[in-house]
């Protein structure tokens, strides 16, 4: 059996999803609360970053599940996101992600002038593909 300790204080719908995920599981889950957690057997924490109890985590790292996103901007910021399945998909090339996510390129300037020269060094790749045709572009200023 399974001990979780499920909490999403200012998401109840996020809550819920996560339990009903859990409960579809072949393995029993035990709903406990945060000091509850601390003594189960096979423990879970799933909650937001601010409820899980990190020293539990640092003390008992090779028997205790933890799922939080830690850097909670990152969701609804596309290029932290991309950064993000960037350098998980670089330690984990067998990663669904790799074909699930679409490449993207990030150009960071101040005035329009500098693009021009990004052409011919660091965007020489995104020139290929936009020349192409074969695919769609998003453009986020």
């Amino acid at each position: 059996m399974i001990s979780a300790h499920v909490s999403w204080p200012s998401a109840p719908l996020t809550n819920s999803l996560v339990r009903k995920a859990l409960d579809r599981l072949e393995t029993p889950v035990n709903f406990v609360n945060k000091d509850e957690i601390r003594t189960a057997l096979m423990p879970l924490q799933w909650s937001t970053y601010d409820d899980i109890d990190h020293e539990l985590l640092l003390i008992r790292r090779k028997t205790l599940l933890a799922s939080s996103y830690t850097f909670r901007k990152a969701l609804i910021r596309k290029h932290f996101l991309s950064r993000i399945i960037e350098n998980y998909v670089k330690k984990n090339p067998e990663s669904v992600l790799t074909q699930a996510c679409p490449r993207t390129f990030e150009i960071e300037i101040s005035f329009a002038d500098e693009l021009a020269e990004m052409w011919t060094d660091e965007l020489w790749e995104l020139g290929v593909e936009l020349d192409s045709g074969s695919s769609w572009w998003i453009i986020k200023p």
